[in-house]
């Protein structure tokens, strides 16, 4: 069975100094739904121990460069290494919503602040529906990507790179109740689990 590692997001505590990790709990039963295999990472372990067939970089947070939040910015250093070493190991990667964000600024392209895309849903021009939960978007594409799908407002909402096995979209396929069976089928097909 195919380990899929999950980055968490990162929560840091109000009454006394601690940052927790946390995930949602909806991860690891479409991972199983799937036919996949989770391996959550905590941020300080040495990944590289560990044996993983593909990558998810989960949403939650924003990015360091634009909410200024040192724990944003932990989680950040942690992805972007982990993003240069699944390059470096032609590992698979999947980016969701802050994870596409993560991945567009780390080969060189930037992000906007947007507006109506919070706990609404709508068609993207390849005819998907899909749920939003962000505040910010992709605005220029890094070299290398693709535009697979944007909004009917013209966000860019699906990307992927044309030479490494990096796919991202916006939308969170873990959110829905029960999961799309088109989302189990391109996770099994993008890991090569089926």
């Amino acid at each position: 069975m195919k380990k899929i590692a999950l980055t968490q997001r990162l929560i840091k505590n109000d009454s006394y100094y601690e940052i927790r990790e946390a995930l949602d709990i909806n991860w690891g039963a479409m991972i199983q739904a799937a036919g996949l295999e989770p391996v959550v990472l905590p941020l300080k372990y040495d990944y590289k121990k560990l044996y993983f067939d593909g990558v998810i970089l989960t949403g939650g947070n924003d990015l360091a460069s634009v909410s200024g939040n040192e724990t944003d910015k932990l989680r950040d250093d942690f992805e972007n290494a982990l993003l240069d070493f699944c390059v470096s190991k032609q590992i698979p990667v999947f980016g969701v919503c802050r994870g596409m964000q993560l991945i567009n600024v780390h080969f060189g392209g930037s992000i906007k602040q947007i507006a109506r895309h919070t706990g609404c849903s709508h068609i993207l021009d390849n005819g998907m529906e899909v749920n939003s939960y962000h505040g910010f978007a992709v605005d220029s594409v890094a070299d290398g990507f693709e535009i697979i799908a944007k909004s009917g407002d013209g966000i860019i909402e699906i990307t992927r790179h044309k030479k490494y096995k990096i796919y991202a979209q916006m939308y969170h396929p873990e959110r829905y109740d029960p999961f799309r069976v088109d989302d189990l089928r391109f996770l099994r097909e993008y890991f090569n689990a089926s």
